[in-house]
């Protein structure tokens, strides 16, 4: 008897879905209200093996709302010098609740999604998660900062 051998999918939009339910509200950035600007990106050492790239080491968050792809209609996240891309290109941020603030960046089958929290001082702190569409979804995970810092 021949057996087909399958890869099991987890499709990512589960990962994403409550970032892709806040984002159906009037409200494009949400009740937390983050005021756009740079941040310097830290993150801490990944758990394990993992496909997706780091975002940049320092971001900006935008006010401007994505017109394509899978950031249509969503606060988009841009980087800030060429020489450390963004290598996604679909890439925003929100505020699903007060105090806090969650990120991704995809390329639609890997990237980062991170959650963080306010710890005041224009700084947050949170978990960052390595994801793609092939199980186990989640492959790394590492800790994240963000800390607002001039924009070039």
């Amino acid at each position: 008897m021949l057996r087909r051998r399958t890869t099991r999918r987890s499709p990512a939009a589960l990962l994403l879905l409550p970032l892709l339910l806040a984002a159906c509200g009037d409200d494009p950035v949400g009740p937390g209200a983050t005021p756009p600007g740079c941040y310097a990106v830290t993150l801490g050492e990944w758990s394990g093996p993992r496909e997706a790239a780091n975002p940049p080491s320092v971001i900006r968050l935008t006010g401007e709302l994505g017109d394509n792809g899978m950031s249509e209609g969503r606060t988009l996240v841009a980087g800030t010098d060429p020489a450390d891309p963004l290598l996604y290109p679909w890439s925003w941020w929100e505020n699903p609740e007060p105090d806090s603030l969650a990120l991704v960046f995809t390329g639609g089958f890997v990237g980062v999604t991170a959650g963080l929290r306010s710890t005041g001082d224009d700084e947050w702190r949170g978990t960052a998660q390595a994801f793609t569409d092939v199980a186990p979804a989640v492959e790394a995970e590492a800790s994240i900062r963000l800390r607002r810092v001039s924009c070039p």
